[in-house]
């Protein structure tokens, strides 16, 4: 939002209303700027949104003070320090401002100023192009593109070409398909040349084929420990790649005799920038490939950071931060939204052997009593699924709680 003096501010849009035939954005931003209001709107003589004293205002939709720009990231570093301390406070608090921008979008659209966009995704299953609703986590696949509706970007497909050494491997990606020996180059790559950038259609591929197996996986994986080998259980990489390189230097790769369940937060955060930074993507290459490689031998559940809303408020430190920094506005879209379509599908809890029960967050709250959480209710759990900001419904409470409920004394 951009006063008609002074610097532009950071805003999240609150309410769209009409008054008189016009459109009107309500908004609140991020810091007082002299003359705001509270919500309050002075021709009305009415609240549409309430809000802190000096962070409200009213723009005309067509005016130019108001730019939308998804991709903004504050720079402050009072900012981001308070970015990094979210996962301390309430979970109400942590996810309220996605939540503002979810409710804000669905008005913007409804009130028709805004159009609705479709990403063109490569379907492997299909073998063809279905068109997703941008933005939305639940949107079925299209078969066709609807009339008056534009297409923001193309993901996968098979003209997409892999480029310098990568041109001529993984030919069977597309397919869902990879051998042991490509994912082994993948790893070798993302180990030895870990400061590099991996090819965005790289990575295009590699999600898209992942995102085929594990959607048709249960929400409850039902695991066993192989009888001559080892099952291991490795939660909360955070974009630590070398610990990923460590383990399975220790552990062996993922086979039929090491079997391994990736317990959520592979993302977010990372290292320090002297041990590498973010390499979240690379762990995530490396995963994903061993996947197509051995589908029954590695196994990913969602964590509460397995959320492309949650990026977003970890700025620059965060998954949205680090593949922003690593590609073009372009690239970057396409890597976030398809990276948040297979966060969505993932399984969300697992069994081993019959005897262990293993969540990212922790028990839902409805534990005991004739409304207790079973398993078949996780398992009975749709997706995708986005991780609600707020459970209204107990479906919506189990997947929070899952994902969400850390252990506290």
């Amino acid at each position: 939002y951009s006063p008609a003096e002074g610097a532009p501010h950071l805003a999240t849009v609150r309410v769209v209303i009409s008054i008189d035939g016009k459109q009107f954005v309500g908004i609140e931003t991020d810091e007082e700027v002299p003359g705001l209001q509270d919500g309050f709107h002075q021709s009305s003589e009415k609240h549409y949104f309430r809000c802190t004293q000096g962070h409200g205002c009213y723009v005309l939709a067509c005016s130019g003070n108001l730019v939308a720009s998804p991709l903004f990231r504050s720079e402050s570093d009072a900012q981001e320090e308070l970015l990094l301390g979210l996962e301390s406070k309430s979970e109400s608090d942590t996810l309220r401002f996605s939540q503002r921008q979810r409710l804000a979008e669905v008005s913007m659209r409804s009130q028709g100023w805004a159009q609705t966009t479709y990403r063109q995704c490569w379907d492997v299953k299909a073998q063809k192009y279905v068109y997703l609703e941008s933005g939305r986590s639940d949107a079925m696949p299209r078969t066709l593109l609807p009339r008056s509706s534009s297409i923001a970007s193309i993901e996968g497909g098979p003209e997409s070409e892999f480029p310098g050494l990568w041109a001529g491997r993984l030919q069977q990606v597309g397919q869902g398909k990879m051998s042991s020996e490509e994912a082994e180059f993948v790893f070798q790559r993302c180990w030895n040349h870990w400061n590099e950038a991996l090819p965005c259609s790289v990575l295009l591929a590699l999600v898209l084929a992942a995102k085929d197996i594990v959607s048709r996986q249960p929400s409850l994986l039902r695991l066993q420990a192989p009888r001559q080998g080892k099952l291991v259980v490795l939660g909360d990489t955070h974009g630590h790649l070398k610990d990923l390189v460590h383990v399975w230097k220790e552990e062996g790769r993922p086979s039929p005799d090491a079997v391994y369940l990736f317990n959520g937060d592979i993302c977010d955060r990372g290292d320090s920038a002297k041990r590498g930074g973010q390499q979240a993507l690379h762990i995530w290459a490396c995963v994903l490939s061993f996947k197509l490689a051995f589908p029954d031998c590695i196994f990913v559940t969602r964590g509460n950071h397995e959320d492309k809303d949650y990026w977003a408020l970890y700025g620059r430190a965060g998954f949205g931060g680090e593949i922003e920094a690593k590609y073009t506005l372009k690239e970057a879209s396409q890597l976030t939204d398809a990276f948040g379509d297979l966060c969505n599908v993932l399984p969300l809890a697992a069994v081993i052997d019959d005897r262990c029960l293993v969540l990212h967050g922790g028990l839902p709250r409805c534990w005991q009593g004739p409304s207790a959480v079973r398993l078949r209710d996780i398992a009975e759990l749709k997706r995708p699924v986005a991780i609600p900001e707020t459970a209204d419904t107990r479906t919506q409470q189990i997947v929070y709680d899952l994902t969400w409920a850390d252990p506290q004394d």
